[in-house]
Parts: C-alpha cells; structure tokens; sequence
C-alpha cells in the first residue's frame, strides 16, 4: 500500500484505493480527479480506512496553495507562521506576477486533517492572504 502522489492523502481525508497492475493498492483522496474521471478504474477501486489516524505522529505530506497581494514581508510573514503549525517545511516556490499577486506553492507534513485545517486556518489570518487551498494534484 502507498499513497498517491498526485492528491497526497493525509489521515482524515475520505479515502479510496486503486488495485494497481504489480505495485499493490495506491491510496488516493476521494475526490481525487484521477480516481474520478476514469472508467477504467472504477473496477479496481476498493474501500479503503485510515488505522489509528487520532493518535498519528507520523508526518504526512501535502502541497498548498497560498495566494494574496504582495507586500514587503509577505512571504516572511507565511513562513514564520508556517513554521510555528510544523517543523517539517519541505519545500516553497514562490513568484509574484505583474500585478503584485503573490502565487506561494508549499509542500508540509501535517499529522492529520485536523492539522491541516489548523495550518490552513493560520496562513488565512496572515495580512493581505485572500486563498489558501490544498493542491489538486
């Protein structure tokens, strides 16, 4: 069993798994567009449930998308609170287009759904942040 790169389950999501030809069963979101979109899939598709996901303390990963108006110490401002919600910052690319709108994509290991939400929750309160959302993958 692993999980999905391209929708990045983390315990507390709705899950679903994806009986793969010779790599076993991949986990993906429920609402991951590459489950649903594929006729193929839907005859090897098998429920699937998170163990133990209350008491987790492994990290899971999970991309973010963080949009606001750029200003002087935006992006300082996200990482600092970024990094008070989890030590595990695993990568940040950035850019600002021309009408000073900052695009921040983050990739962060959360315990759970709930931490996520919590990790959301703080980057929203962040000045000038109008959107964050997890990746659609």
């Amino acid at each position: 069993v692993h999980l999905a790169k391209c929708c990045m389950p983390v315990p507390g999501d709705a899950i679903v798994g994806y009986v793969t030809k010779g790599r076993g069963v991949t986990v993906h979101r429920a609402d991951c567009p590459n489950v649903q979109s594929s006729r193929e899939m839907s005859g090897r598709l098998i429920d699937v449930r998170w163990e133990n996901e209350a008491v987790q303390k492994q990290l899971f990963n999970t991309d973010l998308e963080i949009y606001g108006y750029n200003r002087s110490g935006l992006l300082n401002d996200v990482l600092q609170v970024l990094n008070a919600q989890t030590k595990a910052l695993n990568n940040i690319n950035s850019r600002v287009d021309h009408d000073k709108m900052a695009d921040i994509h983050v990739k962060v290991g959360v315990r759970n759904l709930a931490h996520l939400d919590k990790l959301m929750d703080a980057v929203k309160n962040v000045p000038d942040i109008y959107e964050v959302k997890r990746a659609n993958g």
